[in-house]
């Protein structure tokens, strides 16, 4: 395979996605550049409690209890004798 790009979608659907709703209110929000799927990943990477609890409202989550949205990071110790993570 020669890394062709195979699908891509039209404007008209990029603008009508759901995605594109979620990136426009997370930079209302939060004042976050996020242009493209890469601003808005690198967010989430950034500002995950932030990130899950917009989508967690945009989406509307159904759920029994409010979102957890602390790292897991944060709660996982590291394995012994491995450095923890950033």
């Amino acid at each position: 395979m020669s890394g062709d790009l195979l699908w891509h979608p039209s404007a008209e659907a990029v603008e009508k996605s759901q995605l594109t709703a979620f990136a426009r209110r997370v930079a209302g929000a939060h004042g976050v550049a996020a242009e493209d799927y890469a601003d808005l990943h690198r967010w989430s990477v950034e500002e995950p409690e932030a990130f899950w609890r917009e989508l967690w409202d945009h989406f509307d989550v159904q759920a029994d209890g409010a979102a957890d949205t602390s790292s897991p990071r944060a709660r996982c110790p590291a394995p012994s004798g491995s450095p923890a993570p950033p």
